[in-house]
This record gives C-alpha cells, structure tokens and sequence, in this order.
C-alpha cells in the first residue's frame, strides 16, 4: 500500500482546511497508508486576525497519528518536518495561501535535492482572493517543485495550465466533496433551531457561511437585502463567520 506523506492542519486548529484534511484522510481509510504531520504553532495575531483554539470543538480526528510538529515561524521545525514526510512514498500538501510559502518551498526544495519523492500539490485556491505581486511569486516558486496538482474546478485547472505553463497530464480536477458530517452533530429540529436562534417559525432563512472578509461579499448580501424583504418580510439572513472587517 502506497504511504502518502502529508502536512495538515490538525485540531484543535477549526476550519475548512482541517475539517477537508480528516475527511480526506479519513475517507481513504484502506485505500492509503498516511505518514502526517501536523501544526504546533500557526501564524501570530499580526497575520492571522480569527481565533485558534486551543479545545477540539469538531469532534472529529485523523485516524492516523498526527505528531504536532510545525511551527510556521520556526525553520528548524520545517527541517524536522521534511525528516518525517520524506519516509513517504509521495509528499501531499494543502495549498491555499502564499503565508505558507516558505515552509513549503522549504521542504519541497529539500525534497528536490534528496529523496526525490513525487509531490502533489492539492489547491484550494490558486492565489488569494485578495492577492499582490508578492504573493504571485511565491506562489509560482513553490509550483515549480511540484509534479501533479489536485484542483477542485475545471477553471483552476485551465488557470493553471495557460497561466502557470503546467502540463494538462499533470493537472487533475477532483471535485470538493459535501460537508455532510455536519449533520452528525445537530440533533435538534429546524424549529428548535430557529428558536435557539431567536427567529420565529414563519421566518425563512439565509445562511451566510464563512470568514467575513470583503471578497466574501456579504455586503452584497445585506445592500440586497431589502428588495428581498419588500416582497417577503419573512426572510431573515443569519451569518456565521469570524469577523475580519469592522462591526
């Protein structure tokens, strides 16, 4: 069975990346044998403005070990993580922001002039939604380490193959699977649900889901909002997100 080498957020770090982590970890069971290593320490308060936790609030684990290795700040740490992944047979990494770049770059540039192990790259996002010329670069820099990328849109794909000079063979569209285990938590009613959140069984509800940052656009959603309620003044927007941008 083949040993997929990965770097991961881990709990109790929360959010879509650590939630698509377990899933895809876990999802595999059989299929893979994982060799993990996952974060002891993520960016400072200066470069990341939400919460990170220090309780497992997801009630969901790895079903491999999972050493807490990496420290973003911490070079020698990179080092000790790539002593790790490199007892793979292929590297795994989660890419979705340039902050992570130079960790990256840094074991990739290491595998590059050791082992020589295979990496796959699996792309949440290619750049930032809210992006600069430095970001671009680190990010075509640690692209060039890679072998085979994982997107989830046939568009990313595209991107990557006119923009990025990747070769088609090497860039593979596998689609964002459902978020269903979240209904594994909640027992309660939709008009148990509604009460708890001080709505009224009449209401309808919009969920708005997510960081709220502007590229999110719940502006839009709240500048819309009151053609909406002139034909149904039954709807209601709920929003679930950490806030990134003033009250």
């Amino acid at each position: 069975m083949i040993k997929v080498s990965s770097i991961v957020h881990n709990p109790p770090y929360q959010g879509g990346i650590m939630q698509y982590c377990v899933l895809l970890e876990n999802a595999m069971k059989g299929m893979a044998e994982f060799n993990l290593v996952g974060f002891e320490a993520l960016y400072p308060k200066i470069i990341y403005k939400g919460v990170q936790p220090k309780v497992n609030r997801h009630g969901i684990q790895f079903n491999s070990k999972c050493p807490r290795v990496v420290k973003w700040f911490s070079p020698a740490s990179w080092v000790k993580a790539y002593k790790i992944l490199k007892q793979g047979d292929i590297i795994h990494i989660h890419w979705f922001t340039p902050q992570m770049a130079p960790l990256y770059y840094t074991i990739l540039k290491l595998n590059s002039m050791g082992t020589r192990k295979p990496v796959v790259l699996t792309c949440h996002n290619i750049e930032p939604h809210e992006s600069n010329p430095l970001d671009h670069l680190m990010t075509v820099k640690t692209f060039e380490l890679a072998d085979h990328f994982v997107v989830h849109a046939a568009q990313n794909r595209e991107r990557l193959i006119k923009d990025y000079g990747k070769k088609p063979e090497n860039v593979h569209v596998v689609h964002h699977g459902t978020f269903g285990y979240f209904t594994r938590w909640s027992k309660e009613s939709k008009k148990e649900l509604k009460k708890f959140f001080h709505f009224n069984d009449k209401d309808i509800i919009l969920l708005f889901f997510g960081y709220i940052r502007k590229y999110k656009g719940l502006h839009h959603l709240l500048n819309a909002l009151p053609k909406v309620v002139e034909k149904n003044p039954n709807v209601k927007v709920l929003v679930g997100g950490e806030l990134w941008l003033g009250k």
